[in-house]
């Protein structure tokens, strides 16, 4: 595989080592390569940027929006907590000099679920705090992505 890995569950060790760090953790968005070179490709052949309806910016004499932004994602809202618990142990660890395992990410997140009152997993983007929507993108340019879902082992 080329550039690395590009697996959540691999994130954990440095996005959420302790209990403590996943608690603070809320939505995650993901847009896979192949959807982000479409994305480049479709704003670079069409003939006029199709305006955004929350950009503000003017636009030039042949009426293409300028400067104008997107938000792009593959149109969903992925939970910490929810990877966290699917993925509890990125490998099995070797033991400690003590004997110990690592923390189970699992255990946490029941524990947070029980502190936060969470009856199910994933969170509502209520609960998460933020839900990135992605729709006017892919709308304005007519596509939807391709490799929309992040699953581990989905290259």
């Amino acid at each position: 595989m080329q550039g690395g890995s590009r697996n959540p569950a691999n994130w954990f060790s440095r996005i959420a080592p302790t209990p403590e760090a996943l608690e603070g953790k809320g939505s995650l968005h993901l847009l896979h390569g192949i959807d982000l070179a479409r994305a480049i490709v479709a704003v670079h052949l069409v003939p006029t940027l199709p305006s955004s309806s929350s950009s503000s910016t003017a636009h030039g004499p042949t009426g293409a929006g300028t400067g104008q932004r997107w938000i792009v994602s593959d149109l969903r809202v992925l939970d910490w907590w929810d990877l966290a618990s699917a993925h509890p142990l990125a490998a099995p660890p070797p033991p400690s000099a003590t004997g110990e395992r690592s923390p189970d990410r699992a255990l946490w997140v029941q524990s947070l679920m029980r502190k936060h009152g969470v009856r199910a997993l994933p969170r509502t983007p209520r609960e998460l705090g933020r839900a990135i929507d992605a729709r006017e993108f892919w709308e304005a340019f007519g596509l939807m992505p391709v490799r929309g879902r992040w699953e581990e082992a989905r290259a």
